[in-house]
């Protein structure tokens, strides 16, 4: 026979070393890039989970029920401001049944908290009658601004913790004639 003799190839059972350092190389590659999407996430969810329940989101959420409670009660007949808007008294309604606003409620920072004022009235007035309670809506307040138009209130409130920083504004309506 006038063909030429051929070998068959060796019969291989494992792989080259070109092969095994390929595939290592890869798979590392791999394992860096998932650690750095886990590291990322876990870094990215730490900051969001600050935020939402952290002081200046616990804050927040505490001023606007409050003031936005406190606007919702308010008589549309009164209400004062400070020619700087960092001041702001609202004459309520303690109850349902009452015919006269017979509360008052003074918003405005100092030491950096937002706080409330609360007193009475004197019957068919807004004079402040008898003492007033301070309570304090929330902390890590930069700034206030307070705003009225016609029956309804705003307030634009700043504050931060050092590593939030949040700037919101609520409004609301004066119901109460």
């Amino acid at each position: 026979s006038d063909k030429p003799y051929r070998m068959k190839p060796p019969c291989r059972r494992a792989f080259t070393l070109v092969e095994l350092v390929t595939s290592m190389v890869i798979g590392i590659v791999l394992i860096f890039a998932m650690g750095f999407v886990l590291f990322d996430n876990q870094r990215s969810w730490t900051t969001v989970y600050a935020e939402a329940h952290g002081d200046v989101a616990i804050d927040t959420f505490v001023a606007q029920t409050v003031f936005e409670n406190v606007v919702r009660k308010a008589s549309k007949k009164r209400a004062w401001l400070d020619v700087d808007g960092q001041m702001l008294q609202l004459y309520y309604y303690a109850e349902t049944t009452s015919t006269q606003p017979n509360r008052y409620a003074h918003f405005y920072v100092a030491d950096n908290s937002l706080l409330v004022a609360n007193g009475e009235l004197a019957p068919g007035t807004f004079s402040i009658a008898g003492e007033m309670a301070v309570s304090p809506l929330c902390g890590n307040v930069q700034d206030v601004q307070f705003a009225l138009a016609g029956t309804s209130v705003q307030m634009t409130l700043h504050l931060s913790d050092g590593s939030n920083d949040r700037v919101v504004t609520f409004s609301a309506i004066r119901h109460r004639p």
